[in-house]
């Protein structure tokens, strides 16, 4: 018979079967713990899991061999292994680096889907940048608008640039008039097409006339380069300009090539959907030396509109006959790893509506399936 235990902290005096009596041979002893109940320790001190006894249901260290092969219920497992010292363990936790699962094919559709997502939005195209095309679109929009209200001799006046814009070539006459136009009023090279017809689409600016016709001359004028330009490669050669013939305009001609039609389109996005593959290597050039960085309009820094295609993915889907004949030129000239229109970017409109693209659906249809 057990004596009594005593008080609930002397757990050492708790009483013991024949079982755990039989036990004390072993190297095993019983150790008291926090809740008060009883563990196993070898005979190093290192815990060991406790033992229910089969008779009396009482934690003891271990089973006796001899009783549990007179036993007829089956014999108990071997206890685990020794768990280490609680102070090793604690320290082992803090040091150790989480495991971080990395979707993949066989993952959840929920958790791929999210990953994909993020990796898009940090792949491209952030908010912010969205937030300067949708401005950048919201003021040629206002331009646009106010050059409908514009008197009729200044839309005249303004038909006559455009003209001259949307040659296919201008001769040395017609280069003059284009120079002597713009000195007069330097305002027309940001100006914005209204009502002009087949000429060229509402919203355009010069240069978008320009690239739209594949006028080199016309572009040379408004980016201030000389007006002789290479058949070849599109590089400018030097030419001897008088101090008259000098154009000035009412901004930096580096601002030109940046200025977005009412589709979020930059001239180089119009003169590769028409396969000008001279307008092309000279927008090229243009937009890269007006980078603060001189970082060229290629791979992940070739500009988006608002459906989120670069002049690479307008060139690539065109039917023009010129970009299917040098679909290949133009692919060298504008190809690079990681352009949005091979690697899909967020728009302005996946932003407002907080989705990305095809992953909002396949995702969505996901979340139906669960």
């Amino acid at each position: 018979a057990a004596t009594s235990a005593g008080p609930a902290d002397d757990a050492s005096n708790a009483p013991q079967d024949d079982a755990a009596t039989a036990s004390t041979s072993s190297p095993m002893q019983i150790a008291p713990i926090a809740e008060g109940g009883n563990v196993a320790t070898d005979a190093t001190g290192n815990i060991a899991a406790p033992i229910e006894c089969m008779h009396c249901h009482k934690m003891t260290g271990t089973a006796s061999p001899a009783a549990a092969s007179s036993s007829s219920v089956p014999a108990l497992a071997t206890p685990p292994q020794a768990a280490p010292p609680p102070a090793a363990a604690a320290a082992a936790a803090a040091t150790a680096a989480p495991a971080v699962a990395t979707p993949s094919f066989l993952s959840p559709s929920t958790v791929r889907f999210e990953d994909e997502a993020a990796a898009g939005r940090r792949r491209s195209s952030s908010s912010s940048s969205n937030a300067v095309l949708a401005e950048s679109v919201l003021s040629a929009a206002r331009s646009t608008a106010l050059a409908l209200s514009s008197p009729t001799l200044l839309w005249e006046a303004r038909k006559n640039f455009f003209a001259l814009c949307a040659s296919a070539r201008l001769n040395e006459k017609k280069v003059k008039k284009l120079k002597k136009m713009l000195s007069r009023d330097p305002s027309l090279a940001q100006a914005r097409a209204t009502d002009m017809g087949n000429l060229v689409y509402d919203g355009a600016t010069p240069l978008h006339a320009c690239a739209l016709a594949g006028n080199k001359e016309g572009a040379a004028v408004l980016l201030g380069l000389p007006t002789d330009v290479g058949e070849g490669d599109g590089d400018v050669v030097a030419a001897n300009e008088k101090e008259d013939d000098k154009v000035t305009t009412a901004t930096s001609p580096s601002i030109l090539p940046t200025l977005l039609d009412l589709q979020g389109r930059t001239p180089l996005h119009v003169a590769a959907e028409r396969g000008h593959l001279d307008l092309v290597r000279i927008l090229k050039s243009a937009m890269t030396s007006a980078d603060p960085n001189g970082t060229a309009p290629i791979g992940p820094d070739a500009p988006t509109d608002l459906a989120g295609r670069t002049p690479l993915g307008w060139a690539a889907t065109s039917r023009e006959v010129n970009a299917r004949k040098h679909g290949k030129e133009l692919e060298r000239e504008l190809f690079s790893p990681g352009d949005g229109s091979v690697c899909g970017v967020q728009t302005p409109a996946m932003d407002r509506s907080g989705c990305f693209g095809w992953r909002w659906r396949r995702a969505e249809d996901a979340g139906n399936d669960q």
